[in-house]
C-alpha cells in the first residue's frame, strides 16, 4: 500500500502535542522573503496572485526568524 503524502499533516492535526514545527534557517527565511518580494512585484499587475493578509503575515514571520536567529549562524 502506497503511503499518503499528506499523512504527516493528518497526524499533526490528530496529535498536536506531538507535532514539531519544521526548523527554518535564517538563510532559507531570507530566500522566502526575496520570493515574497518578487511575488508582490508581480501582483502589481496581477492582484489576484496574492492574498494580502497571508502575504504580510508570511513576510512578518520570515523577518522574525531572521531577526531572532543567533548571530553565529
Amino acid at each position: 500500500m502506497e503511503e499518503n503524502p499528506l499523512q504527516k499533516y493528518v497526524d499533526a492535526i490528530d496529535n498536536p502535542k506531538e507535532f514539531v514545527q519544521p526548523s527554518i534557517s535564517p538563510a532559507l527565511a531570507q530566500y522566502i522573503v526575496k520570493a515574497l518580494d518578487y511575488l508582490a512585484i508581480a501582483a502589481s499587475t496581477q492582484p489576484d496572485l496574492i492574498e494580502p493578509k497571508h502575504h504580510e503575515m508570511a513576510e512578518s514571520i520570515m523577518v522574525d526568524i531572521i531577526c531572532l536567529a543567533p548571530e553565529d549562524e
